[in-house]
């Protein structure tokens, strides 16, 4: 379980970013 829950760490820091990304990018869209 504890290996399983490192790994559950890490994913939400990467969907984290991802979603930062796709945020910016519609941010850009609209104002542009």
């Amino acid at each position: 379980m504890p290996e399983a829950n490192q790994d559950s760490s890490l994913l939400p820091m990467l969907v984290a970013g991802l979603v930062l990304v796709v945020f910016g990018g519609i941010a850009i869209m609209m104002f542009v």
